[in-house]
């Protein structure tokens, strides 16, 4: 499982539609930045994150405006995962996560040398954000004890800019993980042009085939939820 825990649901609008199709119009070139590691020190291994990777950068035409620019392992440490949050538009995220119920804001992601917490996330302007996937366990889970005001890492990623986000309401097991994610890009990718305001379509219509084979739990595929629009 890709580990540590809630519930919520919430709803941000950030600002227009014509102001975000005036940002897409006159945006520098548009990076995707993929932070992802095989193993982390203190935590279990994730025998199919470099998968996940990969299936994702095939979707990606060499010939396109988007780069594609994996953090591998030890290249994933904090302070380089938040100045790539802080030049790309998308982000895709396959790592451990932790929610501190005591304390929601060190919730964070766990990166190769330390957590990226929700305190760090609030206080960085991310002028260029647009999409992220948080590939990890219980990103969008809340305390049960106060389920309308819960603080998770969804949220604090919400509330930082992005426009489109897709989490997680509990832990999800590492062979799901990749197939639900390369069915979102393909979705997204459909059309041509990526758009992220397809995303909700596309987590819906990437998780027909986890719910449709019978090979997986109904509790393996449910957790995976969109914010924002």
């Amino acid at each position: 499982m890709r580990h540590p825990t809630m519930l919520c649901h919430h709803t941000y609008q950030q600002s227009t539609p014509c102001w975000r199709q005036e940002w897409q119009n006159h945006s520098p070139l548009i990076n995707l930045s993929v932070s992802l590691w095989s193993t982390h020190r203190i935590s279990p291994r994730f025998q199919n994150a470099e998968t996940e990777l990969t299936e994702i950068g095939q979707l990606f035409p060499a010939d396109s405006r988007w780069r594609f620019e994996p953090l591998r392992n030890e290249q994933a440490t904090r302070e380089r995962v938040l100045t790539n949050m802080a030049n790309c538009s998308w982000m895709h995220l396959a790592c451990h996560a932790v929610q501190d119920v005591q304390e929601p804001a060190r919730s964070g992601l766990c990166l190769y040398d330390e957590r990226l917490t929700i305190t760090d996330i609030i206080h960085k302007p991310f002028t260029n954000a647009d999409f992220a996937f948080l590939s990890a366990c219980e990103t969008a889970s809340g305390d049960e004890k106060v389920s309308d005001e819960a603080v998770h890492i969804t949220g604090a990623i919400l509330g930082a800019g992005y426009w489109s986000i897709i989490g997680t309401m509990w832990s999800i097991p590492d062979a799901i993980a990749p197939i639900v994610a390369a069915k979102v890009y393909e979705n997204l990718f459909s059309g041509g042009e990526p758009d992220s305001e397809r995303s909700a379509q596309a987590l819906h219509e990437g998780l027909k085939e986890p719910r449709k084979s019978g090979q997986h739990s109904f509790y393996s595929w449910v957790p995976f939820v969109h914010y924002g629009r």
